[in-house]
């Protein structure tokens, strides 16, 4: 079980540098600043794809997005995850708040259960959705619960 560390070190860096003594580590790891959303809104749903993976990054802008969509009156939201294959639990929050957002706006509104619809699920990510319960207040492609 010892020296499991230097392995794990280089498989998540970009680039590992040690001083001379050797008991120093610099790990270099490309965290991406930006993502790019794209939304398209016809009579009846908003449909937004992010452009890469979701992470804490990225969770404040996404959340802002989301508020004002649903401020401006949208109700209905698909998610096409076709391009991400990552997302940390700071994102993932972002979609539980959403989620019950919705339906507790909803609810109140009298609208009946408009759910936020995931689809082109990553088959990784949709078994991470269900163990987290996410499936619970989302529609997911491709989860038998649609």
């Amino acid at each position: 079980g010892r020296r499991c560390g230097f392995p794990l070190i280089y498989a998540l860096s970009d680039k590992v540098q040690f001083n001379d003594q050797g008991n120093q580590v610099i790990a270099f790891v490309t965290i991406p600043l930006t993502i790019e959303f794209n939304v398209q809104i016809d009579d009846v749903k908003v449909v937004i794809t992010p452009s890469g993976d979701l992470t804490a990054t990225s969770a404040e802008d996404f959340r802002a997005m989301l508020i004002k969509l649903y401020d401006e009156g949208h109700t209905v939201f698909y998610f096409d995850l076709k391009n991400v294959s990552d997302m940390d639990s700071i994102s993932l929050g972002v979609f539980f708040s959403f989620g019950k957002m919705l339906k507790d706006k909803n609810q109140q509104n009298g609208i009946n259960g408009t759910r936020p619809i995931l689809v082109n699920v990553e088959k990784r990510l949709l078994d991470f959705f269900v163990l987290t319960g996410l499936d619970q207040l989302c529609t997911l492609s491709g989860s038998g619960k649609e």
